[in-house]
């Protein structure tokens, strides 16, 4: 990177699934909110299904999650998944969770960067506000915020050859030295940071998650980015501030911990 200033880019970046979510004080929903608000979004995401609910984030200095005056626990009420119909992306809801997936499968779809898939998220949100308040659930503020990056890099060159984990990850090592030669033939490790200096969160901490796979095509690796944190204020304007906080910091990570050689291949764009 030739300036810390300067977003990477890439034009196929190795990202399959991409996460907006927010969560907010539990709101009065019984079983039939869920299938209310389908028929307004059913046009655009005409398959529905039930899963179970999220636990709730929990960080410090963000508010506790206690429920208010309700009609049913929210834990009674399953978290709703409305899919569109090329299954690329997925809208969540349930008493104290909205969230907007893009999904690269099984569509095949290309990655739309960021300002569009926030676009999107910012839409279905004002929607979802709508929806709460003519059916007087009240005014929802977000509390927390969530961004999630995930990252599946396959452990072969463009030609077939196997890679080492050193050639995509920075602060890798196969070897260290004459008293260890063995490459490792599995990983999975985890590192958190304690974010701070920026006035677009209250407090923020990044998750850097690796994990090994093996699938169809060989061995890979999945890298999860994600971004939990408090917004500075209990407003649409300040949670989308902090969506665009998570998504400059997880790139800027994404591109300082993955290696020229990935870079060339994932097309970095200058």
């Amino acid at each position: 990177m030739d300036s810390q200033n300067k977003l990477p880019k890439f034009r196929t970046p190795p990202v399959v699934e991409v996460v907006h979510g927010v969560q907010f004080m539990p709101l009065s929903m019984t079983i039939a909110h869920p299938g209310l608000f389908y028929a307004r979004v059913r046009d655009r995401f005409p398959t529905c299904r039930t899963v179970p609910v999220l636990p709730p984030i929990l960080l410090p200095g963000a508010p506790p999650m206690v429920p208010g005056i309700q009609f049913a626990d929210p834990s009674e009420v399953p978290r709703a998944w409305f899919i569109d119909a090329e299954e690329k992306m997925l809208l969540q809801l349930q008493a104290d969770r909205f969230l907007l997936n893009w999904r690269r499968e099984p569509s095949k779809s290309k990655y739309p960067h960021f300002e569009s898939i926030h676009a999107d998220f910012q839409q279905m949100y004002r929607t979802f506000q709508e929806f709460a308040s003519d059916e007087g659930l009240g005014e929802i503020k977000p509390a927390a915020c969530e961004m999630s990056y995930i990252n599946l890099i396959p452990l072969k060159n463009p030609d077939g050859s196997p890679r080492l984990i050193q050639d995509v990850l920075r602060s890798w090592r196969e070897d260290y030295g004459a008293g260890w030669t063995v490459s490792a033939d599995a990983v999975n490790w985890q590192a958190l940071y304690r974010l701070s200096g920026d006035n677009r969160s209250s407090s923020a901490r990044l998750t850097a998650t690796l994990a090994n796979l093996v699938g169809p095509l060989g061995r890979g690796l999945q890298l999860d980015l994600t971004v939990h944190g408090v917004p500075t204020a209990e407003t649409f304007e300040a949670m989308v501030e902090f969506h665009r906080f998570a998504h400059e910091t997880i790139v800027r990570y994404f591109g300082a911990a993955t290696t020229d050689a990935a870079h060339e291949e994932w097309e970095l764009l200058t």
